[in-house]
């Protein structure tokens, strides 16, 4: 479990810090995949300590960033994924 508080401190970082949600093509899996984390432990934890799993918080940090952007420039950004 120790671990599991280590990667979620890691997912709050990369948001936070690194901004990894910029990237349109990084969604919950993808970043799980990159940093080692058991993707459905790790959504199972981040729901418990937020409402919402890993996927709905990129999405909330993506929505953040692009409502700043449109009140900043008075541009529309979107961080859509290609798919």
């Amino acid at each position: 479990m120790r671990n599991l508080y280590r990667f979620y401190s890691l997912f709050e970082k990369l948001l936070d810090e690194d901004l990894i949600f910029i990237d349109s093509a990084m969604d919950f899996r993808r970043l799980c995949k990159a940093i080692g984390a058991p993707c459905r432990k790790l959504d199972s934890l981040i729901f418990d300590e937020l409402g919402m799993g890993g996927d709905d918080v990129i999405k909330c940090y993506r929505d953040q960033w692009e409502r700043g952007l449109c009140a900043k420039y008075g541009k529309s950004f979107r961080f859509t994924p290609e798919g």
